[in-house]
């Protein structure tokens, strides 16, 4: 996809592109570990799905803080109320 895109946008065939692989298939936690952290910064995210599927010490592991894993662990407990003043 990434090299019909820079097609796309000039041909510019003399760009390198570096490609990884994993040498070995990875383990499910090690796979959902590089979700996790691949996606934190710009991904979406069902929080009750995400609470379900995962502990608190694993979200924190991978990145999370304590603010998104106190809206994680406690949804539906209670509402969250965010005032921001310019």
């Amino acid at each position: 996809m990434r090299i019909a895109i820079l097609i796309e946008l000039g041909g510019r065939s003399d760009e390198l592109i570096d490609v990884r692989a994993q040498n070995r298939q990875l383990r499910k936690k090690e796979a959902n570990e590089y979700l996790l952290r691949s996606n934190k910064n710009t991904g979406e995210w069902d929080i009750n799905i995400l609470g379900k599927m995962f502990n608190f010490d694993f979200l924190k592991e991978v990145g999370f803080n304590d603010f998104e894993l106190d809206k994680i662990f406690a949804w539906g407990k209670i509402t969250w109320k965010l005032n921001l003043r310019f």
